[in-house]
C-alpha cells in the first residue's frame, strides 16, 4: 500500500486506514447522506469531496507530519511551465497523486451514503415504485 495509495512514514498503512478510510470515509458518508436527506442532487458531491480531501490531507500533515500534498514539489513543477509544459504537467500530476487517491476514495463513500439513503427515501415516500421494481 505504501507508495501506491499513500506515501508516508513507517506506519503509513495504519495512518492511511485511520485518517483517510475511517475518519474521512465517515465524513464523506455523512456528507452523501446529508445531500440525499435534503433532496439535493449528487452533482454537488465532487466539490464537497475535494474540500474534504484537502482537509484529510491536512490532517495527515498536522497529526503525523507527513507531506500529503507536497506543495514544494508542486511549485517546482509549475515553475517549469514556460520551458517544459509536458514535464510541468507530469510533475504536478505526480505531486497531486495522493490527493487524487483520497478524492476518489471519499467520493466512493459519499456515493454509497447518498445511494443507500436515497433508496430508503424513495421506498418510504413512494411505496408503489418499490412494489413494481
Amino acid at each position: 500500500m505504501r507508495g501506491l495509495l499513500y506515501d508516508g512514514g513507517p506506519n503509513a498503512g495504519w495512518v492511511f486506514l485511520l485518517v483517510t478510510i475511517v475518519l474521512g470515509g465517515a465524513a464523506a458518508w455523512a456528507s452523501g447522506r446529508a445531500m440525499a436527506l435534503t433532496w439535493r442532487t449528487f452533482a454537488r458531491a465532487p466539490a464537497a469531496m475535494l474540500a474534504l480531501s484537502a482537509a484529510v490531507c491536512f490532517l495527515h500533515y498536522a497529526l503525523f507530519d507527513e507531506a500529503a500534498i507536497p506543495l514544494a514539489r508542486l511549485g517546482r513543477a509549475m515553475s517549469q511551465w514556460g520551458s517544459d509544459p509536458a514535464g510541468a504537467l507530469a510533475g504536478a500530476a505526480s505531486a497531486l497523486h495522493y490527493l487524487g487517491v483520497t478524492f476518489v476514495l471519499l467520493l466512493g463513500f459519499a456515493a454509497a451514503g447518498f445511494r443507500l439513503t436515497r433508496e430508503r427515501q424513495i421506498s418510504q415516500q413512494y411505496p408503489w415504485i418499490a412494489a413494481v421494481g
